[in-house]
Parts: structure tokens; C-alpha cells; sequence
């Protein structure tokens, strides 16, 4: 999100709508909030939900920041779909399911079956599974630098760099060098 005004004093007041980091709205106070990508994977991150318990207590706490930011109103929105980023299909974020549910007015929520692309199966919403703190996610492939792996766009390459589960992978001509996270289904270990 970017902050849409940088010079506070020249706000009037009037209908328009502002966009900003949640560290940018710290100490300010709104009518209306409304917090987007509440989604295990995206908030919280991925990365800090592989850095344990003090990573997400310090993303609970933006949580909080963002949430006492509304006056009178705040949404909170999360999408259905599939996360490619974890490998599953998308959750509901943990700190939405913290609130007690006397404080929630679900809208436009199912909890019907979800047909997928291409209609053959189903997933009831109900049934996708919640990334708990105490719980081993699932594991994916190690990837090593050196090794040769397939991309399903840019074919084959070779892993030349791995930091915080970012791949830098080296592509034939005309793609180059990729950064891919490690865990993406569209990069699989050759004869793998």
C-alpha cells in the first residue's frame, strides 16, 4: 500500500479514500478501516510464520495497530483461492479467528463447496486446513545451490544463490536470472 498524502495539513475533509502501511497509520485514527490479505501466508507472512512464535507475536501486534485504527467500522477482508505461496489452498488468518465471533458480522462468507477450474472436484471451505502454531508444515523439497532444476515457464536451470527460502536461478537465454521462492510449485528438482 502506499500513503497517498504525504502532507497531513492540507487534508480536508470530504469522501475520499487513503491507502497505508499499517506502520504508517500508527497513532492515527479513521471512521472506516478496512484491512486486506488477511490470509495465512500473507498476514502473517509466510517468513514469519517460519520464524516462530516471536514473529508472530510481533504480526499479532500490527494486527492490533491496524484493527484499533477504526473509530466506528472495520472489515476485514480475505479472498478464497489457492496460495502458491504455502502450496495449499488459502485460509482465513489466524488473527481474524482470535477475535471472538460476537464481534464478527460475516459478509459475502461461505462455507459451501468451492468448485475448482476445471469442475471435476471440490473442496468444502470448512474443510481446508488452519497452519497452527505448534504444527510442522508441509514439507517441501530441499533445494541446494548447484543443483538443476525445471521451471514450468522458463525450463531448465541451475540454483546459483539460496537466502531466507529465495532461490536465484540461472535460466538459458532470453530469461537470465530468476528469483523464485523456494517452495513454488512451478520449480521441481530435475528427475524429481
Amino acid at each position: 500500500m502506499v500513503n497517498l498524502y504525504t502532507d497531513r495539513t492540507n487534508i480536508e475533509e470530504g469522501n475520499y479514500i487513503q491507502l497505508m502501511t499499517i506502520h504508517a497509520a500508527k497513532g492515527l485514527e479513521f471512521d472506516t478501516v478496512f484491512v486486506y490479505g488477511l490470509s495465512e501466508g500473507i498476514f502473517p507472512s509466510e517468513r514469519t510464520m517460519s520464524e516462530g512464535l516471536k514473529g508472530l507475536e510481533e504480526e499479532r501486534r500490527l494486527a492490533y495497530v491496524a484493527y484499533t485504527r477504526a473509530k466506528r467500522k472495520l472489515y476485514l477482508t480475505d479472498s478464497q483461492g489457492y496460495s502458491y505461496q504455502m502450496s495449499c489452498p488459502k485460509a482465513c488468518s489466524r488473527f481474524v479467528k482470535e477475535i471472538d465471533n460476537a464481534y464478527i458480522e460475516h459478509l459475502g462468507a461461505t462455507d459451501e463447496l468451492l468448485p475448482l477450474k476445471d469442475d471435476r472436484t471440490a473442496v468444502k471451505q470448512s474443510m481446508i486446513l488452519n497452519i497452527d502454531d505448534s504444527q510442522t508444515r508441509k514439507k517441501h523439497a530441499v533445494f541446494k545451490k548447484g543443483e538443476l532444476i525445471t521451471h514450468t515457464t522458463y525450463g531448465s536451470g541451475v540454483i546459483v544463490n539460496i537466502k531466507d527460502g529465495i532461490m536465484e536461478i540461472a535460466f538459458g537465454h532470453p530469461f537470465g536470472i530468476k528469483k523464485i521462492l523456494e517452495n513454488h510449485p512451478s520449480v521441481v528438482k530435475n528427475g524429481g
